[in-house]
């Protein structure tokens, strides 16, 4: 009677056993596919938020002038006519019926010997996100007041643009060969062609960018007329791959590559500008702020790694106690001495 019992027991419980080996089994299987199914589905989110992200309406033209006379007490209108401004659509090489938002400021340089003003090169400057080509009149004015004539343009999505959304740096590196193109030739209509090389070889040409800014000037240097043109490259507060802003796992980014590249035509690899740096043989400045919370510390490192193997070696001006794209703004007189320096230091 009681081995009856017994083996009942034991029957009963080897049942439950295996209905719960069962359960296990299941409840294994619902979680690999739920991991499979996740990763694809926040990479897919990841990709969302990044092309829908950035403030548009916060850098339109009034909205952008208001802030900087509030915020930083800057006088945008009285600028441009200080510096004569002119103002130009440039149609992009590479975005069909895409025309760039392109604005011209001249440098006004006087020697000790003449009161003549005189100019002495140009240099394209790439505002950063959520901003437009007003917030770099500031760090400008090192170059204008050099004599060095300063071309802005405003990057997709921001201020006059009409694209829908930003490539964090990808397209817009054509936007910067293609305001580099159209300013060069501007200049050479209004010189003896015959003596264009003898005008530009006494006068400097280079590009600046700041944060998202920099990331498409140094995709810029990946195009060979850039390389070869230009005598400098000037990066405040750079911007680097796209996978060290995400904060997101690995694998995640790089499905988040794949979807990107699928949708939109262009991946997390297009748009990193580090092998492009390295491939550049001329003079790069690097300015950075010390208590940057936007750009991680590797991407620096990484940029600054790059630099540093480079012909010319590290140049590099520390923002003491300034934070992202703020050094101007703390230091302008070390900001501009640290520009004039290192390009007159170029001869």
């Amino acid at each position: 009677m009681f081995l009856r019992k017994d083996m009942a027991a034991r029957v009963k419980f080897r049942k439950k056993k295996k209905k719960l080996g069962r359960a296990w089994k299941v409840l294994i299987a619902i979680a690999v596919v739920v991991l499979i199914l996740a990763l694809p589905l926040m990479s897919l989110a990841e990709v969302i938020i990044l092309r829908f992200s950035g403030r548009s309406d916060f850098t339109e033209l009034e909205e952008m002038r208001e802030f900087m006379l509030d915020e930083v007490e800057f006088d945008t209108v009285a600028f441009e006519q200080e510096h004569d401004m002119e103002k130009f659509y440039v149609p992009s090489s590479v975005t069909y019926g895409y025309n760039i938002p392109v604005f011209h400021l001249k440098g006004k340089y006087k020697s000790e010997e003449s009161d003549v003003s005189e100019q002495i090169g140009f240099v394209v400057m790439a505002h950063g996100s959520n901003a437009s080509h007003l917030t770099v009149y500031p760090e400008s004015q090192a170059f204008l007041d050099m004599g060095i004539d300063v071309w802005f343009f405003d990057e997709r999505k921001y201020g006059e643009s009409t694209f829908e959304y930003s490539t964090f740096g990808y397209l817009e590196s054509a936007d910067v060969l293609d305001v580099f193109t159209f300013a060069t030739d501007s200049y050479q209509d209004e010189y003896d062609p015959l003596k264009s090389d003898e005008y530009w070889s006494e006068r400097w040409m280079g590009v600046w960018g700041q944060s998202m800014g920099a990331a498409a000037v140094m995709n810029a240097l990946g195009y060979k007329r850039i390389r070869d043109e230009i005598d400098f490259c000037i990066i405040d507060c750079p911007m680097g791959a796209m996978e060290d802003l995400t904060y997101a796992p690995s694998i995640q980014n790089r499905i988040a590559s794949y979807e990107q590249d699928v949708l939109f035509d262009y991946s997390f690899d297009d748009q990193n500008p580090y092998d492009k740096l390295q491939n550049y043989k001329g003079p790069v400045f690097l300015i950075t702020a010390e208590d940057d919370e936007m750009i991680p510390e590797k991407t620096t490192s990484a940029i600054r790694i790059i630099i540093s193997n480079s012909d010319f070696g590290l140049h590099e001006y520390v923002g003491k106690n300034s934070l992202h794209a703020n050094v101007w703004f703390d230091h302008p007189d070390e900001y501009e001495l640290a520009i004039r320096n290192f390009i007159v230091g170029l001869d």
